[in-house]
């Protein structure tokens, strides 16, 4: 009787929590969960890329930017071409809107995955901020 109440226990309070303790995600919309952030751009200082790749390879790039606080995240790249060779991209980062963070500085690293079409050279611009305006961190990287 002891073994049954321990194995039934947990699941009777398990079951009897309220819904939006046992599935926050459930009860908010994408719209939301995206509300709750606030995005910026993320300075690039740093780029690790190989100078070559086999095609059909996937070409991934590391890339180091810097975050505009403790809670500072990675989001997402913002790519743009320049001609059938050159990508410009530009990190965003993330922030809860919410939390209490710390003003330090910090580094977001992230990879940025490319797959080259044709075997050709490509340029890979990473924007450096708006005090570096039309500056990038550049890597040229062939296709063989």
């Amino acid at each position: 009787m002891k073994k049954l109440f321990l194995i039934f226990f947990p699941f009777v309070f398990l079951v009897s929590c309220e819904k939006d303790t046992l599935f926050l995600w459930d009860q908010h919309t994408a719209e939301e969960y995206e509300n709750a952030y606030v995005y910026a751009p993320s300075p690039v200082f740093d780029v690790i890329a190989p100078s070559y790749v086999k095609y059909g390879e996937t070409i991934s790039i590391q890339v180091r930017s810097v975050g505009n606080s403790g809670c500072a995240g990675f989001s997402n790249f913002l790519e743009s071409k320049t001609g059938n060779n050159t990508i410009n991209i530009r990190v965003e980062q993330k922030e809860p809107k919410e939390d209490f963070c710390t003003s330090v500085v910090t580094t977001i690293t992230s990879v940025y995955e490319f797959v080259a079409d044709s075997r050709q050279k490509y340029t890979f611009n990473f924007w450096r901020g708006e005090l570096h305006e039309n500056d990038f961190v550049s890597v040229n990287i062939t296709v063989k």
